[in-house]
């Protein structure tokens, strides 16, 4: 529904928010708990290989994170990036996500 019509070609940045709902056991504010984001993150990569990019390599610059929330999900952002970064950089998108 959201995929472009054809895989992006070239390099790309992506920014990947993950959002688990919170267990009432949950002593962290963080899920800093299973599923691990390195196995999260390197699924979701292979998965869209085709489908927003033609092959994982593409992806020169991310920005990854897991959290709780109301609403479970996963919100997927894909630039291409020709010759620099995107305008907002991973530490803007990170103080962003938290205040």
């Amino acid at each position: 529904q959201y995929a472009p019509e054809q895989p992006y070609e070239g390099p790309v940045y992506v920014g990947l928010r993950f959002t688990f709902p919170r267990p009432k056991s949950a002593k962290r504010e963080r899920p800093s708990v299973r599923p691990d984001l390195d196995n999260l993150l390197k699924g979701l990569a292979d998965s869209l290989n085709g489908v927003l990019w033609r092959d994982d390599a593409q992806i020169v610059a991310m920005f990854v994170n897991k959290s709780y929330g109301e609403t479970p999900g996963l919100h997927v952002t894909v630039k291409g990036i020709s010759g620099q970064m995107p305008d907002e950089s991973a530490e803007a998108t990170w103080r962003r996500m938290n205040g």
